[in-house]
C-alpha cells in the first residue's frame, strides 16, 4: 500500500539502520508491540517495536516525547518515522539508538511531503496519443503539486526540462500507476 512513499521518502531499512550511524534516517515501519507503562515518580513511558519488510527495532519513549508520540504508539500503525541514529548518552554501554525527531502516520506523507511530481518521458515516445493521454491524467487529478516533464532523447544524450506553471496535480498512488502505465517514470520530490 505505501511502496511510492517507501521508493521516495525512506533512506534505509529496520534490517540496514547500523549503516547509518550518527546520521538522520526516515523509515517506514508499523508498529507491532506496545507497553505503555507508569514510572515510579507517576509518568508514562513505553516501549515499542517497530518492524518493516526486513527487521525489526525496539524503542523506548520517555517524557515529552512519549506524551507527544503516545497516540500514534498502537498496534498495527503504519509510520513514518525521522531521527538520528546516534549513540544514547544515558546507557553505560553507549549502544546506538534511534532518537525520534518526528512521527507521522505514513499514510499521510504523500500529500504532506512532496512539493512535485517529476516524470520522465523519452522523446521518440511522444505522440499525439502521448499527449492526450498525459493532458486527461493532468486535468482528472488537479490539485496542489507542481509537474515537472523532463524530455529525454537517449540519441542525443540530452534532456529538457518543463516546469508547469498552468497544471498542478494531486499526487496519488492511482495517479502514479497511471503514469507508469502509459510508459511515464515517475519521482516525488
Amino acid at each position: 500500500d505505501f511502496r511510492n512513499e517507501i521508493n521516495n521518502f525512506v533512506s534505509c531499512s529496520l534490517k540496514n539502520i547500523d549503516r547509518f550511524k550518527n546520521q538522520r534516517v526516515k523509515l517506514a515501519a508499523f508498529v507491532s508491540s506496545v507497553d505503555h507503562r507508569i514510572s515510579k515518580k507517576g509518568t508514562g513511558w513505553g516501549k515499542f517495536i517497530f518492524q518493516d519488510f526486513e527487521g525489526e527495532l525496539e524503542l523506548s519513549l520517555f517524557g515529552e516525547d512519549y506524551m507527544k508520540l503516545k497516540h500514534l504508539m498502537e498496534p498495527g500503525m503504519s509510520l513514518y518515522l525521522m531521527g538520528n541514529y546516534q549513540q544514547n548518552k544515558w546507557k553505560e554501554t553507549k549502544e546506538f539508538e534511534l532518537q525520534l525527531t518526528e512521527v507521522k502516520q505514513l499514510a499521510s506523507v504523500m500529500e504532506a511531503m512532496t512539493d512535485s511530481i517529476s516524470i520522465q518521458v523519452a522523446l521518440n515516445n511522444i505522440n499525439e496519443a502521448f499527449v492526450n493521454q498525459l493532458e486527461k491524467l493532468v486535468k482528472s487529478n488537479k490539485g496542489k503539486h507542481t509537474l515537472k516533464l523532463n524530455v529525454v532523447s537517449p540519441e542525443l544524450q540530452n534532456s529538457v526540462l518543463f516546469v508547469s506553471k498552468n497544471y498542478k496535480v494531486k499526487v496519488s498512488n492511482e495517479l502514479m500507476d497511471e503514469l507508469k502505465a502509459i510508459g511515464v517514470e515517475c519521482k516525488l520530490n
